[in-house]
């Protein structure tokens, strides 16, 4: 029989298609690859930029911070221009300002680090300011001095408290002790400045005959009122539980619910920052440093604040008016302790307490370089306060404190239509 031959050829066709079906593999496993190592050079590249863009939005926050200090000193809230950045957490900042009506200001904050850019947008309004730092102590509803209680003043923007002091032991005679409700200053108290004590009639001030106050006292003409605090809504991270040797947190805006430090341990706050956290606990032994050479620090504490026997705190600050602690704690009588709030620290504070709605007792061992405002204030024996004169005058001849209305990241083209929908403003600023 004669056999026909086979219509996919012999060995040698044979051979062909399989080198054929290889070489098609070979390809498409090429081509796998290929894809592979594209995507895994654009993830890479993804987080890399993620981490970049994580930075400059930290680094503009920052930026934004600084602005709102001047803000609060009376100076214009802008940070170096437009193609002459200032360098701020590695990145090269800047921050634009456009005055609105009513107390309003529109900033726009930009951080570059040369190949990737960000942007944030933040309104701020003007506040007036009624939440007594125009004063040295304000207590709402009292303010009592325990014995051998000094109280003088100087001026941050002279020079430090230790440069004013003169002869006599004393700096400035500018203090003042005022509440809408009684004051009481003990024996062997020594106040340079006045007492004022509230409007009514049954308002008084109390003092011991051995006291001296060098302006004298008086009645208010009418109340003053403490504005409440406007937390700035920062997400909180969860707590934050310092175990090691030293930690440092800022600058930016961070957010937490508990905060402990520990014994032998220390944290230091680096401005410009904002923090807000649910409670603060500073363990005897712990080390709370709060450094503002660089930018404000403004702190908001929403229940418990303590600061242990024993524990040490400092601030280190050109002025006091870089530094606010703001306390949400709120006490129903001037022993009430819930939420608990202790002053026992070792201290030399420089900055402003702030706590409208609680009871402030200030230990002996707490000296402070700046002022206090708060429902109640309780004085121990023996405690030194300076206050500084800087705060009364921001907050007199400015008339206001900054308060965040709105915080944004812009995209590009928000940032194109914010320059045009400002554009007359940012021209006139700029004297175009």
């Amino acid at each position: 029989m004669k056999l026909l031959p086979s219509r996919f050829g012999g060995p040698r066709s044979r051979r062909g298609t399989v080198l054929l079906i290889s070489l098609i593999m070979a390809m498409v496993m090429a081509g796998m690859v290929a894809a592979y190592v594209t995507l895994t050079r654009a993830s890479n590249r993804a987080l890399v930029e993620t981490k970049e863009e994580t930075a400059l939005i930290f680094a503009a926050d920052a930026a934004l911070s600084q602005a709102l200090f001047l803000v609060r000193m009376g100076a214009e809230p802008v940070i170096g221009a437009p193609g002459a950045p200032v360098e701020i957490a590695g990145a090269q900042c800047t921050v634009e300002s456009v005055e609105l009506d009513g107390n309003f200001h529109a900033l726009l904050a930009t951080a570059s680090n040369g190949h990737l850019r960000r942007r944030i947008e933040m309104l701020v309004q003007i506040t007036p300011n009624t939440h007594g730092f125009s004063h040295s102590l304000f207590g709402r509803r009292g303010v009592n001095l325990a014995s051998n209680v000094r109280i003088d003043s100087f001026d941050s923007a002279l020079g430090t408290y230790a440069q004013q002091v003169g002869v006599s032991g004393h700096a400035a005679s500018n203090a003042s002790i005022t509440s809408n409700d009684n004051v009481t200053v003990s024996s062997n108290c020594e106040i340079w400045g006045a007492i004022q004590h509230g409007p009514d009639s049954g308002d008084t001030a109390t003092i011991a005959g051995n006291s001296s106050i060098s302006d004298g006292w008086a009645g208010l003409d009418e109340p003053v009122e403490l504005r409440p605090i406007r937390l700035p809504g920062i997400a909180s991270t969860g707590d934050l539980v310092v175990n090691q040797k030293k930690l440092t947190i800022g600058p930016g805006r961070l957010g937490y619910d508990a905060m402990t430090v520990n014994k032998r341990c220390q944290l230091t706050i680096k401005g410009p920052a904002v923090i807000e956290m649910t409670s603060f606990l500073l363990q005897g032994g712990g080390d709370w440093i709060i450094d503002a050479t660089d930018g404000p620090v403004d702190i908001f504490v929403k229940d418990s604040f303590v600061l242990s026997s024993n524990s040490t705190c400092s601030t280190s600050s050109p002025s006091a008016s870089q530094v606010r602690i703001n306390l949400l704690a709120d006490h129903d009588s001037i022993d009430d302790v819930t939420p608990l709030v202790q002053i026992n620290s070792n201290a030399n504070f420089i900055g402003a307490l702030y706590a409208p709605e609680a009871s402030l007792i200030i230990d002996s061992n707490f000296q402070i370089y700046g002022a206090v405002a708060a429902e109640w204030i309780t004085m121990a024996s023996n405690t030194l306060f300076h206050y500084d004169e800087a705060l009364g005058r921001v907050l007199i001849e400015e008339g206001g404190t900054p308060e965040m209305i709105s915080w944004r990241p812009l995209t590009l083209q928000q940032e194109r239509d914010w320059r045009t929908r400002y554009a007359a403003e940012l021209a006139a600023a700029s004297g175009g």
